[in-house]
Formats: structure tokens, sequence, C-alpha cells
């Protein structure tokens, strides 16, 4: 706790000026008071920039990397605005990461990144939100979909992202039917002057066909053939 804090003049003021119904759907009330008697604070003492503050806020600013096991997630933690003094330890950004378990690890949250691009068909629709294994067909056939569409968007540009995987290709949970974004891109390769162009996308369709099989999805939407010859068939030539 810095010094200069006066926890009962806090509160007092922070009882008129925010109550937990104005907190938005990306915020909650700072972690570090439920964290009090564990060890995962690391060594002490705290540096002055380490937010101690019972009254803090952490606010979801979005997700920095996402991986086989866990994703990492940027966070600010901060008095509100109102409250601060310019002090050390009243704002800082942090970052969680946040393991999942194995039947968390592939479509489980699909229907958040689905939002808006829903079929037609109300009981697929049904389905997915419900969580059903046939809702989980039909939420992985969305995702190949769009990680088609993501092969195809490179190969009408001329080119091939050279490393493609389900780990560099992200979207916003936050928004109804968002756009993917390619991260990792320095490789990108000219599918139509490099003469290892075709083969790199070959090798993209392949290792995101194989993730998505392996997550449920069906071989029909997942030949990787298919989708190389459909990105070829697409490409814009000189």
């Amino acid at each position: 706790m810095t010094p200069s804090f006066d926890r009962d003049a806090f509160f007092a003021r922070s009882l008129l000026t925010m109550s937990v119904a104005e907190l938005d759907d990306d915020q909650r009330w700072s972690t570090w008071p439920e964290t009090t008697h564990t060890l995962d604070r690391g060594p002490q003492p705290f540096p002055a920039w380490v937010v101690q503050h019972d009254g803090a806020v952490d606010t979801e600013l979005g997700v920095l990397k996402t991986g086989k096991e866990a994703d990492a997630f940027l966070l600010e933690r901060a008095l509100p605005d109102q409250l601060r003094t310019g002090a050390a330890g009243e704002a800082a950004l942090l970052v969680a990461k946040r393991y999942r378990s194995p039947e968390h690890s592939s479509f489980h949250r699909s229907h958040q990144y689905t939002e808006g691009r829903r079929g037609t068909d109300s009981r697929e629709a049904r389905a997915v939100a419900k969580g059903t294994a046939f809702g989980r067909q039909v939420a992985a056939a969305q995702w190949a979909r769009t990680l088609r569409e993501v092969v195809l968007g490179f190969a009408e540009l001329g080119l091939v992202h050279g490393d493609l995987s389900p780990y560099n290709i992200l979207i916003d949970p936050r928004g109804g039917g968002a756009e993917p974004v390619i991260i990792d891109v320095p490789q990108v390769i000219d599918l139509i002057a490099n003469p290892n162009g075709p083969e790199f996308l070959r090798r993209d369709c392949r290792t995101v066909c194989t993730w998505l099989r392996a997550n449920g999805a069906g071989d029909a939407a997942t030949d990787p053939q298919e989708w190389a010859d459909a990105a070829l068939g697409t490409c814009r030539t000189p």
C-alpha cells in the first residue's frame, strides 16, 4: 500500500462516484485483495508502480497473443480517473496469462467469435448457442469457412503467408462478425514471383486444415488441396 493512501477517505469518495453497476462488461474490481495470502505476488518490496489499491478497477483491453494452452490478455489496473493524484501505484498495464483446460482449447468458446455470422438455419444457430455436439460441428464448419477466406484473401493479393497457423489468426471476441487479424507476417511471400510460393501456400493450407479437422471440422470443408487450388485460381497475376 502506498504510504499516502487513505483507505477510509478513498472508499468515502468512491461510494459517491462509482458503484459496481457502473462497471462495464470488460471491467471488474481489482483482484489484488483476493490474493493477499497467496504466494504469487513475487518478492517484496513491491515496485512503486504496482497498483495495490483495493478500489482499483481491472479493464480488459484485448488479446495480445494466443497459444495452444493459454492466451495472453492486456489489462489496465487503475484507480478511477477522478481519484488519481498522479502518484505512483495508481495505474499500470498488466499481462494476464490464462491457461485453458483441454475441453476449452478448441471451439468451446466459438460462439463469441461467430456472433453476427450465424447461418440462416435456425436449428444450427440454436445448436451453436447451446454448445451441443452438433453445434460444435457447425461452429467448426464456420471456423473452416473463415480460415479458408483468410487464405484466399492473401492469394487474391498475390501473396502467401508462409507460416500460417491457427495461432496467428486472431479475431476480437468483443466484436460481432469481426474480421480476422493476421499476425507474424514478416515472412510473407510473393505467390507469383517466388518459385516456392505455391508450395508455401500448400503448406499453409495443410497446417490450418489439419488443426480444423482435429477440432471437429468435416473433411469436405477442410481439404487442403481444394483450398490451395481455389487460392491459386483467384491469385492476381501481373
